[in-house]
């Protein structure tokens, strides 16, 4: 069976910033929820994907978005269900 997981490489905020407007995941620290989807413009900081600024937390990391699964008429045999024979 082939794994249908993709790991999530988190970057320091502090040290390295996405390319502007580039959609990512942010981790914000102190937040309700920890991570939400945003962008960095280098004009106005970090933003919700709306483009609203986070009100409480600072934003710690952040990640590229995962590419996602893959169509599965593109997968392989193994994840296709079994043809049964009749008769």
């Amino acid at each position: 069976m082939i794994p249908m997981t993709e790991p999530i490489k988190w970057r320091d905020a502090r040290k390295v910033k996405p390319d502007d407007d580039q959609t990512v995941l942010m981790r914000i620290e102190g937040g309700d929820e920890p991570v939400w989807l945003g962008y960095h413009s280098g004009d106005e900081g970090w933003l919700y994907i709306e483009g609203s600024m986070p009100e409480a937390g600072t934003i710690t990391h952040w990640a590229p978005m995962p590419k996602g699964p893959k169509r599965f008429d593109t997968l392989p045999d193994q994840l296709t269900p079994a043809k049964t024979k009749k008769g």
